[in-house]
């Protein structure tokens, strides 16, 4: 081979090496940023609009956003979700045995909560077709509130949540029945039938409370201070036969009860009462939502 053919081929396998070498150098491609973390706004409303496309079609759908031991309070019954026994969607709208569901969706929808914790008080709407055996088949729509406390540490699992269907109280004879998974109370269960405290309770907004009643729903802590108010001198207490469930983490705490309101002559008015709580300085607890239903 010529030399000078063969420096040219030196020159060119030389320079194909720097160039790799050059290449090789440069710096790795910029990772794709990370995708940013849900708002609690749209990982309520994720839920919601989950629970619902559910909700019709049954059980195992909408068991599978809790953790097993959460414990679900609704207008009929209180239970763990891990109940062989619970049809938690036919218990949510409140069927008997000859009732169709025919839809559901949201009517309104609060959140609040950070990295740790997010809670939603929502109303949905339920259409009910129902046919008792001879007598003519009616349709009517419910309205259920809901109240959910989901935890990022169970992998945004909710760990507690009510159902309960808006309509008035009745005086009943018979409580609801022990409350599954009970605990001692703690600071916050008292609070579900002390209306001044609840109210003294209640920080900054975002903040809900429900009562029992259509015309009873307090959207902010300025109107829940306001309702809880007008309920001042109602006789509430704790149902103590029915036991309560309370817990208490670094990052949220929830109380779970039925509460009676005495009536001179008779039997009590009974409720079932649910509250989110975030811990706050100095040991104390915020509420941050708060819901009861006529049982």
């Amino acid at each position: 081979m010529p030399v000078r053919t063969r420096s040219l081929l030196l020159a060119a396998v030389l320079a194909a090496a720097c160039t790799a070498q050059a290449d090789n150098l440069k710096a790795p491609p910029k990772s794709a940023p990370a995708t940013a973390t849900m708002s609690p706004e749209k990982r309520a409303r994720a839920l919601v609009e989950k629970q619902l496309k559910a909700l019709p079609d049954g059980n195992a759908a909408l068991v599978a956003d809790f953790t097993k031991d959460a414990v679900v309070m609704l207008s009929y019954i209180g239970s763990r979700v891990d109940d062989p026994d619970l049809e938690l969607a036919t218990a949510i709208a409140g069927m008997h045995p000859h009732a169709e569901m025919k839809g559901a969706k949201l009517a309104s929808l609060i959140a609040g909560g950070n990295a740790s914790m997010v809670w939603l008080a929502a109303e949905l709407e339920i259409t009910v077709l129902s046919a008792e055996p001879g007598e003519a088949p009616s349709t009517d729509v419910r309205t259920v509130r809901a109240l959910e406390l989901l935890d990022a540490a169970s992998d945004w699992k909710i760990v507690a949540a009510s159902f309960v269907e808006v309509r008035g109280l009745s005086q009943q004879r018979s409580s609801l029945g022990p409350i599954p998974s009970a605990t001692p109370a703690g600071p916050l269960v008292p609070l579900l039938a002390t209306p001044d405290k609840l109210a003294a309770a209640f920080g900054g907004d975002p903040a809900v409370l429900y009562g029992s009643d259509k015309a009873e729903r307090a959207i902010g802590a300025n109107a829940a201070k306001a309702l809880l108010g007008k309920w001042r001198k109602l006789p509430l207490a704790i149902e103590e036969n029915d036991k309560v469930r309370e817990v208490r983490t670094t990052n949220w705490g929830y109380a779970l009860a039925d509460v009676n309101i005495a009536k001179a002559g008779g039997p009590p008015y009974r409720m079932s009462a649910f509250l989110i709580a975030v811990p706050v300085a100095n040991g104390a607890w915020s509420v941050v939502a708060a819901s009861y239903g006529a049982l």
